[in-house]
């Protein structure tokens, strides 16, 4: 009778053992949701929170967040193509749902009519609360405001 416990227990602890496990299926599967870093974010949109209006005035305003902590961006004309007009450079540091933003310079010249950069660059200067929701970055400032973002297709 000794005998027939043995192979029941060790089936028992087996069954076990390959439950508790989780197998890869692949070991290079990388998630789907962007990072703020190491992507370049378009704005595509500012608004109000708890609205369903959204103003689009803006005209091809762009930043990107580096691993190193500082950050670039810019504004260009969108109708022809990527033809850059202003740029700003800073620093940053983030936490999971806030960033505080210091722009260290930026230039102002030829900015296209209807560009919004210098609301733009004076609403995420300084913290400010974010998120990433299916690829679109929202900035929230004057605890009312939004800029909405998106990821840049191709990176």
């Amino acid at each position: 009778m000794k005998h027939l416990c043995y192979p029941i227990v060790l089936s028992v602890v087996v069954f076990f053992a390959c439950q508790s496990r989780s197998i890869p299926t692949d070991v290079n599967e990388k998630s789907t949701t962007p990072t703020l870093i190491d992507q370049t974010w378009d704005v595509t949109s500012f608004g109000i929170v708890d609205s369903r209006s959204t103003d689009l005035g803006s005209v091809g305003i762009f930043i990107e967040f580096h691993e190193d902590s500082t950050f670039s961006g810019g504004s260009y004309q969108k109708e022809n193509g990527p033809l850059a007009y202003n740029s700003f450079k800073g620093i940053y540091s983030n936490s999971s749902d806030s960033i505080f933003i210091k722009i260290m310079y930026m230039t102002e010249i030829n900015e296209p009519e209807g560009s919004r950069l210098l609301e733009f660059v004076g609403a995420v200067n300084g913290d400010i609360a974010y998120e990433i929701n299916n690829d679109i970055l929202i900035l929230l400032y004057n605890n009312t405001k939004t800029i909405n973002l998106s990821q840049r297709v191709g990176q």
